[in-house]
């Protein structure tokens, strides 16, 4: 039972990383969508873009907690409790990250709407 609650301590973390990457994300879009006179994306936008790469964010977290997890467990008791909320939250974020990075398409719709306007901007193609 207590290596279940070091189990659940461990995915909570991951999440808090998980949403403070999302939230990252979502702020640097807003601003790139601003600067380049895009249409603002919101939050339900964003994660009907980028869903899957969230979702293969939460799938490493899992695969970590019972891949890392079980030996941390395991072999390092003491020091591991202590450190896993850590070390998850930034497994959380850095999955997450990784995953939005390589499978992401909200970025991909901002630079494309950005790369239209500067060639209609430079008259390669026509403004419609």
């Amino acid at each position: 039972m207590e290596h279940l609650l070091i189990y659940l301590i461990c995915f909570v973390a991951g999440m808090l990383g998980i949403t403070i990457q999302v939230l990252a994300k979502l702020n640097s879009l807003q601003k790139k969508a601003k600067a380049g006179n895009a249409p603002a994306i919101t939050l339900s936008s964003y994660l009907n873009d980028d869903k899957i790469a969230i979702l293969l964010g939460i799938v490493f977290l899992v695969a970590c907690i019972f891949i890392l997890g079980d030996q941390g467990v395991r072999t390092y008791q003491g020091l591991y409790e202590n450190w896993s909320r850590c070390i998850f939250l930034f497994v959380g974020y850095g999955g997450s990250d990784l995953a939005v990075r390589v499978f992401g398409r909200a970025s991909e719709k901002i630079n494309s709407v950005i790369d239209r306007k500067t060639d209609i901007a430079d008259g390669k193609i026509p403004n419609q």
